[in-house]
């Protein structure tokens, strides 16, 4: 039995429907079809929740038509690459000052400050780029909530990356200005940015819950 048609009868056996794995797994209706058709099979990191959805082992599921040395080398690469973003966005983060340090020695402020920003924005588009192309590849992959969606998962990805770039900037105009009384107005420009993203996955038909609407 090839690993399309395994995956259905599993699934059949579970007496769970296309929809109901797919919100299981974070993934679409569309995308368990194709797997149970042979059209595309499942992520690396997709296996062991399967396994888990399914209660059958690892081997079981890859002795189907699976190569371990080849997953196993494909985990590594992207542990790899996750590993080497999240560095680069970390180094980003902490020199981001040293431009503004710079302008006690002649560089112009604004342009100081204009190069820390963009490093920040920078670091900030490789985390979301590592989180979106490469997802959570734990040597332990947990399984997705059942009302836990990759569009909740991406959305609460890129509010947690804007709500460090808001306290970042937020402590970084404090200092340089000296304005405490009037910089937390930024925080309240985080909140309509937010609500301005969420709104954005609304109007294209996602549904989008965070932990304010969970409390």
């Amino acid at each position: 039995m090839d690993l399309a048609n395994k995956l259905l009868e599993l699934r059949k056996k579970k007496g769970l429907s296309q929809e109901e794995v797919a919100d299981t797994l974070g993934v679409s209706r569309q995308t368990v079809s194709k797997w149970e058709t042979g059209q595309s099979t499942p992520d690396f990191d997709k296996i062991q929740p399967l396994c888990e959805l399914y209660e059958i082992s690892t081997n079981e599921l890859m002795n189907v038509n699976y190569d371990a040395p080849k997953f196993e080398k494909e985990n590594q690469n992207i542990k790899r690459k996750r590993a080497v973003l999240l560095v680069i966005a970390i180094f980003l983060y902490i020199t981001c000052v040293i431009p503004v340090i710079f302008t006690d020695a002649g560089l112009d402020e604004i342009v100081g400050i204009t190069i820390m920003f963009v490093m920040v924005a920078f670091a900030t588009c490789l985390i979301v780029y590592r989180s979106a192309m490469y997802g959570d590849h734990s040597n332990k992959p947990k399984m997705i909530p059942k009302n836990e969606t990759k569009t909740n998962t991406v959305f609460k990805g890129v509010s947690s990356v804007l709500g460090i770039l808001t306290v970042i900037i937020y402590l970084l105009i404090s200092f340089l200005t000296g304005a405490w009384y009037i910089t937390w107005i930024i925080f309240l420009i985080f909140g309509l940015v937010k609500a301005i993203i969420k709104l954005f996955f609304i109007l294209n038909g996602e549904e989008v819950k965070d932990e304010d609407d969970e409390n």
